[in-house]
């Protein structure tokens, strides 16, 4: 008696059928990338936590062949459960999610068939019909909710007039780089009826805010005139929530940026790219200045790296950054009292976005590599970091990666240069091969790990044969 396998085998037009239906069955082998598998990966950005830290908010941008055109959708992933779901679907796309305080909704960006520009929308966070909140005549930008969830703060440009509209809508004319007859300026809406404040002093621009974490006062960078170079005549205020009561922090000609405040409202932090003398051309340092006094404070003389962005932790007693060593960008924590700076995260890998959740005492961020594309991560002081979307990672599947890592050398007086080095694909060791050198712009800048901009096309270059010698010449960022 035969047994099944035995029937197949001696059969010839069975063995043959059962062998056509396994390859068939094969998962697909990785393959070399082409130039239009860049542009097929999936990007992930403009994540965040719900107020209970339980569920994770994300926009999702594919590119739109048929429109040419990249397109941002919202997800939603319940961490406990892993489930995934699309919250929006329009054509046009959604982007800058935000979760209202009490999680119930989410606030995001949205361009419908009948806005103008880019308006602000609500939603349930469970989905559903999304109610338009704005009529802006500008797009919005840094948006921030009050506390009590009653006004949303944002920075928009004052309006240009119908004809000049009408001339930019039909490229008669094109968009004007700086206009320095348009402020930018600081405004908040009801979010019950949609009603807008403008907050921003007249005849003032607005270049950057922070709304307090309890919701009562606004920390406001502001000054004269409205050119990209104004920002250095611009100094810190603080005032009310509702722009009243204006006092000033800082005077000086430097560019404040990320301005963030202290738990307990007793201090501002923020980014600036001099040293303690107020001296330009540094990399971007953390200083904090006591509101009261206006006493201020370089916390990163001693760091070699440059910082990209902070936030205070729970205490106050000190502050997580993002900074740039390099090669790299990874998460730091910072003890005011003794100065005391902890690496939090290491690896051959890069970090481009990363935010603090207070309520959870938890990072999120995402990371990049030869082999990742930004899919975000989780840890906090009580567990190790977790992966907790694959959206990239699944993508990558498709295809052959190449090797890459960071390499350094000595020039010829001695002085340390760091790049990156992707290899060929199927590269042999102590193989020769040939080699592509793109350095980057700046010279305030570092290249790192990761594919780079699609438009550098790393992984179709190694698939040809080829090396790609990334340097981070002298004067990079990230090198003290």
């Amino acid at each position: 008696m035969k047994t099944k396998a035995q029937v197949d085998v001696d059969s010839p037009v069975k063995f043959l059928f059962v062998l056509l239906v396994a390859v068939t069955h094969l998962p697909a082998q990785p393959r070399p990338m082409e130039a239009v598998d860049v542009f097929s990966i999936p990007l992930t950005r403009g994540a965040s936590l719900s107020p209970d830290g339980k569920t994770l908010l994300f926009q999702k941008s594919e590119v739109h062949w048929e429109r040419n055109r990249w397109v941002s959708q919202l997800w939603r992933k319940t961490l406990a459960t892993g489930e995934l779901r699309q919250l929006t679907f329009n054509h046009n796309g959604s982007w800058d999610p935000l979760w209202s305080p009490d999680g119930q909704h989410l606030l995001f960006q949205s361009e419908r068939d009948d806005d103008d520009s880019s308006q602000l929308y609500l939603m349930p966070t469970d989905g559903g019909e999304a109610r338009r909140l704005t009529k802006l005549p500008q797009r919005p930008s840094n948006l921030q909710w009050s506390p009590d969830g009653n006004w949303i703060y944002f920075l928009s440009n004052e309006e240009v007039s119908k004809e000049q509209k009408n001339l930019l809508k039909d490229h008669q004319i094109i968009p004007q780089f700086e206009n320095p007859e348009k402020r930018r300026i600081l405004q908040r809406v009801q979010v019950s009826d949609g009603a807008l404040e403008e907050l921003s002093p007249a005849g003032q621009t607005t270049f950057d805010y922070e709304l307090s974490h309890d919701g009562e006062h606004l920390a406001v960078l502001q000054g004269q005139g409205s050119l990209i170079d104004n920002i250095y005549q611009a100094d810190l205020w603080i005032c009310q929530a509702d722009g009243s009561g204006s006092r000033r922090v800082t005077e000086n000609e430097i560019a404040e940026r990320s301005v963030t405040f202290s738990p307990d409202n007793s201090h501002l932090a923020y980014l600036a790219s001099v040293n303690e003398g107020d001296e330009g051309y540094h990399q971007v340092n953390l200083f904090v200045v006591e509101i009261e006094t206006g006493q201020r404070t370089l916390l990163t003389k001693d760091f070699a790296g440059e910082v990209q962005k902070i936030a205070w932790d729970g205490s106050g007693d000190g502050l997580y950054f993002l900074g740039n060593i390099g090669v790299s960008s990874h998460l730091f924590h910072l003890e005011m009292g003794t100065g005391n700076l902890i690496q939090l995260t290491a690896g051959p890998w890069t970090i481009k976005e990363w935010s603090y959740h207070r309520e959870s005492d938890s990072h999120l961020y995402n990371r990049i590599s030869a082999t990742e594309n930004g899919d975000y991560w989780l840890f906090s002081p009580i567990r190790k970091p977790r992966q907790i979307t694959l959206i990239c990672e699944e993508a990558f599947k498709e295809f052959q990666l190449p090797r890459q890592e960071a390499i350094s050398w000595k020039s010829h007086d001695g002085v340390t240069i760091e790049g990156i080095l992707t290899y060929p694909l199927n590269f042999q060791e102590g193989a020769p091969f040939p080699l592509v050198v793109d350095t980057h712009g700046g010279p305030q800048k570092s290249d790192q790990y990761g594919m780079g901009a699609s438009k550098r096309f790393l992984p179709v270059l190694a698939s040809y044969g080829y090396g790609i010698l990334r340097c981070n010449h002298r004067g990079s960022t990230g090198y003290g």
